[in-house]
């Protein structure tokens, strides 16, 4: 969810504003802006029809609505005649106003909606909506909640409302006067579940002002409520009940009643604060309880896949076929042959395929953990970092990761990062407290962390690294992002063109193996202008010559003035040019003269002998490194120590300063073949940053937890090392995904790329809402027996014991979760082969103590058995979905996360 551009005042009440529709199998994900007006909901029930009728994957509302005549076309749903033309619509849009026009004529899909009553011309009346909320930006809070109250109806008083508007009564056959009236509660959830349309609706109807109500709302989770609010019962007691000291110090009766009051008063808090503390402390368990992964695939090069059986499946299925042909690698209705395939890196995702396709192709790999180029996590990223913590620390609890870069929220209230005005620098400090406390643990000791920011929060952010990273500031690097062409005059002088990068290391005592030095291209200077041209001889026979000379020579001239006459006024041009490409060509001959830095006293003899000779060349031999020649008592220094290989080719070079200016921010837009309006960061800056973190032949792994458009991920991939990469809302499929399936077909565009061919996973993480969602009350239990300490305890257990029935059936088209992927992440297993046959799940893995450990999953429970008992002797551990003897049961223990 972002925020409009145009809304100026934060403190102003915000309305959610639908932006797009996109539908991802069966389900439907809403994107909503925030924004000082709302989209009314009965326009959301009609476009959500739409998608559902026609099919459409897609539906950008945003777009549509920017249009004056579809605009007013869409908000007069439902609407009389109007023509629109074919033209203003791309083909998604045209079906959904082909489908509004539908729905109208359908009173089963919109009895609840529309009244249907014609007028004398035969016309459809004006809606008589019962949703419709029209929520204006100038409303208070008051107001607001009131409206939201009134929305939130239990199933009884909608069923009750809904079935006693006119349209639905004519529809359901029942007398105009007759008031519809239902009490008994079985019969209630009859008629919902007899009515579909009914059912519907109410759900769909509770999600949204669930979302409106919700949303808006800024809570926290408190870490210790019971010690925070016994503090302050404290201080209240002192200040308030204590305040007359002197009636205290009388000893007197009325001593003994404010003692009395204050005893009582404390006693019956501390009830409200058990209570309160109980609830706090089941959420916060929630939150933190690691989560179970929803869905699990990978996405391999087809040049990976050595077995042409498979090559043929990938061919003939037509999901694998329209999504390269969606991504534009292939054109409409062609496809690659097998030959095409083996030869170049098609993206083969394994969603479009079942389970065996999935596991035949891992099946070929020896070790799939070391195949594995990377990993890309849907997820908030809270949860997905304590979801790494396990596989990503090893046996001694330290990390894994030895770079990290994240592009945090600048919290400038117009990056997308939404708070209540109140809390805004309080909320933002804890959310990146709380997430780079996790990152610490999984870093390695000589990690380093990347951090890019502006200057809104950089004196914030630095404080709170400071705080975790303690003593370890590398550098805050100044990088230039953009130039002052383009701005207003209106806008402030100086003009603000430059953001910060922050780099941090893990462990003070390791901070020189945090970063690597680096060069970048520097400008030639012509302090380099000398050439010596017998190198080969001994020092002392050294001639030493001008390249101005050796320029005046090559055109045949003997001073200045007769090049100038003879070239004319390009004539310097002429002369840097010819001095550029000998010196880069000649670099082992090509010096300059400098002074010595902190000379020692022996290095000091040598210059005074040279400075008195001016004639002689002298020498400072050196057992460990260069020799130090001298001329007239300056130190000799070679061209050649400045060559440094960049970006392929060999260049003048310079060591990387705090001051970074050299990297293009302009048209990268649409790098990576996935365009972004803002915030994106260039590939080259990625791969710098990855320069100075990780040595080229190292194959470490990189961690960004606001992964965005994916380009830390795409640019890691590119350069051969391992990548984590995390992103909550729709950028995950709509960029980060496409993107690094361009990335790996290359045509991607940015940097070039190493990597011929490789395979990552992505995995979607269930999440806070999707427990809070599920919890049920438990029957049976009289709470009022129950200590407030242990209130939530069987809720608790039916959180740790929800996947009995997901273990039983671990490959049932219904599961929720898929149960060998959040295995292999809760237990830190790494993944080494597996084979699906005969419908049983056989894995082999390293644990943390690079013991070997076995995997066992089958629907089937004795051909799982039969399996565990054909291969327990030869494993340390074997984790199964079957009680068998000497084996790890996976009970649901397993996944409490603690």
């Amino acid at each position: 969810m972002e925020k409009d551009e145009d809304i100026k005042d934060d403190k102003k009440i915000k309305q959610y504003r639908l932006v797009s529709i996109a539908k991802n199998g069966n389900d439907l994900t809403l994107n909503f802006n925030i924004s000082d007006h709302a989209t009314p909901k009965h326009t959301i029930y009609l476009l959500l029809l739409s998608v559902i009728k026609q099919k459409i994957d897609n539906l950008n509302y945003d777009d549509m609505y920017q249009d004056k005549k579809i605009r007013e076309y869409l908000e007069s749903l439902p609407f009389e005649e109007k023509k629109i033309t074919a033209s203003l619509l791309d083909e998604n849009q045209a079906k959904a106003i082909k489908t509004f026009k539908e729905l109208i004529n359908q009173e089963e899909l919109t009895r609840y909606i529309i009244d249907t009553k014609k007028d004398k011309e035969g016309n459809l009346k004006s809606a008589a909506n019962i949703f419709k909320s029209e929520l204006s930006g100038e409303e208070d809070k008051t107001q607001l909640k009131s409206k939201v109250s009134k929305l939130m109806l239990s199933k009884k008083d909608y069923a009750s409302k809904l079935y006693n508007k006119t349209s639905a009564k004519a529809y359901l056959g029942l007398d105009k006067k007759e008031k519809f009236e239902i009490e008994d509660k079985k019969d209630l959830e009859v008629l919902y579940a007899k009515d579909d349309t009914l059912n519907f609706f109410y759900r769909l109807d509770r999600g949204i002002n669930m979302f409106y109500a919700g949303v808006d709302s800024d809570y926290f989770i408190h870490k210790n409520l019971k010690r925070f609010l016994s503090v302050e019962l404290d201080k209240f007691i002192k200040n308030y009940i204590f305040a007359d000291t002197d009636a205290i110090l009388l000893m007197d009766e009325s001593a003994k009643k404010i003692a009395t009051f204050a005893r009582v008063f404390k006693n019956q808090a501390n009830v409200f604060i058990e209570l309160l503390s109980s609830i706090e402390e089941f959420q916060k368990y929630l939150w933190e309880k690691r989560k179970m992964v929803k869905t699990s695939h990978y996405v391999i090069s087809s040049n990976k896949i050595e077995n042409t059986e498979l090559l043929e499946k990938i061919l003939k299925n037509r999901g694998q076929l329209d999504e390269w042909e969606s991504l534009g690698i292939t054109k409409k209705n062609e496809k690659p042959n097998i030959i095409e395939l083996q030869s170049y890196s098609y993206p083969v995702d394994t969603k479009h395929f079942d389970l065996e396709f999935k596991y035949r192709v891992l099946s070929q790999f020896e070790n799939i953990e070391e195949e594995l180029s990377g990993l890309l996590i849907k997820s908030e990223n809270f949860q997905a970092l304590r979801f790494l913590e396990p596989k990503y620390t090893d046996k001694k609890g330290d990390g894994k990761i030895k770079c990290v870069y994240i592009d945090p929220p600048y919290n400038t209230g117009n990056d997308g990062f939404v708070y209540k005005d109140s809390f805004k620098r309080a909320s933002w400090l804890s959310m990146m407290s709380d997430r780079l406390d996790i990152t610490k643990k999984i870093m390695k000791d000589n990690a380093a962390i990347f951090t890019s920011i502006d200057d809104n929060e950089i004196l914030n952010l630095l404080i709170l690294q400071e705080n975790i990273f303690i003593n370890s500031l590398i550098q805050n690097v100044v990088v230039k992002r953009s130039t002052t062409a383009g701005f207003k005059s209106i806008n402030l002088a100086p003009i603000t063109t430059k953001e910060y990068l922050t780099i941090f290391g893990n462990n003070e005592k390791k901070l020189e193996d945090s970063v690597v030095k680096i060069y970048v291209k520097a400008k030639y200077t012509d302090d380099y202008g000398t050439y010596i041209k017998n190198i080969e001889s001994s020092h002392e026979k050294w001639e030493f010559v001008s390249l101005s000379e050796l320029f005046f020579d090559s055109i045949d001239v003997k001073t200045w003035q007769e090049a100038k006459k003879k070239l004319g006024e390009s004539w310097k041009d002429d002369r840097e040019k010819f001095q550029i490409q000998f010196a880069l060509k000649h670099s082992n001959a090509v010096v300059a003269f400098k002074d010595i830095h902190k000379p020692t006293d022996a290095i000091k003899k040598i210059k005074r002998k040279s400075h008195k000779d001016k004639e002689n060349v002298y020498i400072y031999k050196r057992e460990n490194g260069d020799d130090i020649y001298f001329l007239k008592g300056r130190v000799i220094t070679f061209l050649k120590n400045k060559i440094k290989n960049i970006d392929g080719k060999p260049e003048i070079s310079e060591v990387i300063s705090d001051v970074w200016t050299d990297i293009k921010w302009d048209g990268i837009a649409k790098e990576g073949n996935v365009e972004l309006k803002s915030g994106k960061k260039p590939e080259r800056l990625l791969a710098r940053v990855i320069d100075l973190s990780i040595e080229k032949d190292e194959e470490e792994t990189i961690l960004d937890f606001f992964g965005g458009s994916g380009t830390t991920a795409a640019v890691a991939y590119k350069m051969n090392k391992k990548f984590i990469s995390v992103e909550m809302n729709d950028y995950f499929e709509t960029k980060m995904l496409k993107r690094l399936k361009h990335t790996m077909f290359g045509n991607s565009g940015g940097i070039a790329s190493q990597r011929e061919k490789g395979i990552f996973q992505y995995i979607e993480l269930e999440q806070y809402d999707d427990i809070i969602d599920n919890l049920e009350v438990v029957d049976g239990i009289d709470y009022s027996k129950i200590d407030f300490g242990y209130i939530y305890e069987p809720d608790k257990n039916q959180i740790n014991f929800r996947m009995e029935n997901e273990l039983k059936n671990p490959f049932s088209k219904d599961s929720k979760f898929d149960i060998f992927a959040s295995l292999l992440f809760h237990e830190g297993l790494e993944l080494q082969t597996v084979k699906f046959e005969n419908e049983v799940l056989f894995a082999t893995c390293k644990d943390k103590y690079e013991k070997d450990c076995a995997v066992v999953l089958s629907n089937d429970e004795k051909k799982a058995k039969n399996k565990v008992a054909s291969v327990v002797d030869n494993y340390h551990k074997v984790y199964t979905n079957v009680l068998t003897h000497n084996s790890e049961h996976i009970i649901a223990e397993t996944f409490k996360g603690k």
